[in-house]
């Protein structure tokens, strides 16, 4: 709940950049602000083809519809450049994302178009949070936040759930500027 409430108060900053100016010298206000919530959305196979997607999502908020997005293979640093450098200055808000990749990781990918070898939903997932941590790193005028949970415990395959959250930190540890976990988050009250 507490990493929620770090999120929400990140979007107020961010649409009402006023509210913070007593805290900040340079208050940047987003274009937009895109919220993924994991436990919100809800990968599927939908007549032969995999829908609920992060990648889907982001261009769903972003363009009003998914046009370029709507296939199971992460997109490439260029088509998200493309897409997120327009919509600047933005803030991507994501929270949850372990919950998603738990979803994700049960959506087998069995394409003949794709040709690809064997590989899932998940692992496409960790390749999308690739792509777009360093997409993001190389604009200027766009934020990403991503919220990870500082334990696997409430994981029902716990093993399953750490192996994950392992890739995502070293994703997100390649580009991260700062870090703090739920735990830390707790401690530093005061």
């Amino acid at each position: 709940m507490e990493r929620l409430t770090h999120l929400i108060a990140l979007y107020h900053a961010f649409t009402n950049p006023d509210s913070v100016k007593t805290y900040f010298d340079k208050a940047l206000k987003a274009n937009v602000v895109v919220v993924i919530v994991g436990t919100a959305l809800s990968p599927k196979e939908e007549n032969g083809r995999i829908t609920g997607t992060l990648w889907e999502e982001i261009e769903r908020q972003l363009e009003g519809k998914v046009k370029k997005m709507s296939q199971p293979i992460a997109p490439g640093r260029e088509a998200l450049r493309e897409l997120l450098e327009k919509h600047q200055p933005l803030l991507i808000l994501m929270d949850e994302v372990l919950e998603y990749l738990a979803k994700a990781a049960g959506i087998k990918r069995g394409y003949t178009e794709l040709k690809v070898g064997e590989t899932n939903l998940a692992a496409q997932t960790i390749a999308f949070m690739q792509e777009l941590t360093e997409t993001v790193k190389s604009l200027d005028r766009t934020l990403l936040v991503i919220t990870l949970p500082s334990s696997v415990m409430e994981y029902p395959d716990e093993e399953r759930a750490e192996e994950l959250l392992t890739k995502l930190q070293k994703v997100a540890g390649r580009v991260e500027k700062y870090t703090l976990s739920s735990a830390e988050m707790k401690s530093t009250k005061s």
